[in-house]
This record gives structure tokens, C-alpha cells and sequence, in this order.
């Protein structure tokens, strides 16, 4: 039987196994150099190199981890960029995200809520500081990681919605506390 890893969990093992290719192949470049060192500096060095390594070898993702579990809507900004002003749209959007729950799973799946009400559902990964959801619907959104900690999600990303009045397009900067479990 074949066990299978989510897509994240496939991209983080893929960047790693690059990480350790790289510091190995830098680690080989050091010892070399050591070669032709003064031996009372060779012991020093080594120490270093294996700290070096030490530390890069505990190959981690920080933001994804941070981002695993249920956030809830605490902030939201809208900043238009064209379109008709729509106070009540930006307000319901307001509204909305207040109510909101965002859930990230540790296999790389997320599930979006409004109140009670499924908003959508998909698969997410973290790549050059960006979050990237993929809903069911195929439908790709990318978010731009402004503040990840422990405690607090910060995100933005391009919006551009059709109204009976006329497109509005902007940006959305989207806060969220982390729920306690």
C-alpha cells in the first residue's frame, strides 16, 4: 500500500531535500578549504560547520505550521481601485468576515465559514510567502502573507466583483485572531 502525502507536505520534503544538496555540497567546499588550513584553526572551524549544519538541518515551515487551526475575522480593509463606491457592499463585506471562520488542516485542506454556513472548502499550501488556496470549485485564490505568528494572521489580495452599478475592483487586507483550543 502506497501512502500518499498531501501537496504541501511534498513541496516542504522537496525544499529541504534541496536544502541539505545545497549546505552538503557547501559543507564539501569548507572542508576542502580546511584541507589547506593552519591546524590550530581546524578544530574552530569544525565546530562552526557542525552548528551550521545543526541549525539547517532543522528544516521546519514556520508560516505553515503557524497557520494550521481555526482563525476567526477580526479586521478587514478594503481599498478601491476602481469602480462605483458601494458603501453597503464594502460594509457586508465588513460584516461578513467579522462572522467568518477560517480552519486550516494540518493535511493541507481548509474550510471556510460564515457563521454556521459552509463558504467554501479546498486544498492550501504556503510558497514564497504566499498562501494558496484551490477551492473544490478549481477556483485558485492567492493571499499575500503580511503578518503570520501565533496569535494573529494578517493577509491581502486583488478583488474584483460585479455589481448592477459596475465592477469594483481593489485590494483586501484581511486580519484574524487564532481560536484557543
Amino acid at each position: 500500500m502506497q501512502q500518499s502525502f498531501p501537496f504541501s507536505k511534498v513541496l516542504l520534503m522537496r525544499i529541504c531535500i534541496s536544502l541539505i544538496r545545497n549546505i552538503l555540497s557547501l559543507a564539501r567546499a569548507i572542508l576542502s578549504f580546511m584541507k589547506h588550513t593552519q591546524p590550530k584553526f581546524r578544530f574552530p572551524l569544525t565546530v562552526l560547520l557542525f552548528l551550521f549544519l545543526l541549525s539547517m538541518f532543522s528544516c521546519t515551515s514556520g508560516s505553515e505550521g503557524k497557520l494550521i487551526g481555526t482563525w476567526k475575522g477580526s479586521d478587514f480593509l478594503f481599498i478601491k481601485t476602481e469602480g462605483p463606491d458601494l458603501v453597503v457592499t464594502i460594509n457586508g463585506g465588513l460584516e461578513q468576515h467579522l462572522n467568518s471562520k477560517l480552519i486550516f488542516k494540518e493535511e493541507g485542506t481548509y474550510e471556510k465559514l460564515v457563521g454556521e454556513y459552509d463558504n467554501g472548502n479546498g486544498t492550501w499550501i504556503v510558497e514564497d510567502g504566499q498562501l494558496i488556496t484551490t477551492g473544490e470549485n478549481g477556483n485558485v485564490l492567492i493571499y499575500k502573507l503580511l503578518k503570520v505568528t501565533d496569535d494573529e494572521l494578517i493577509t491581502s489580495h486583488d478583488v474584483s466583483l460585479d455589481t448592477p452599478e459596475g465592477e469594483i475592483k481593489g485590494k483586501i487586507t484581511l486580519s484574524y485572531t487564532k481560536e484557543q483550543s
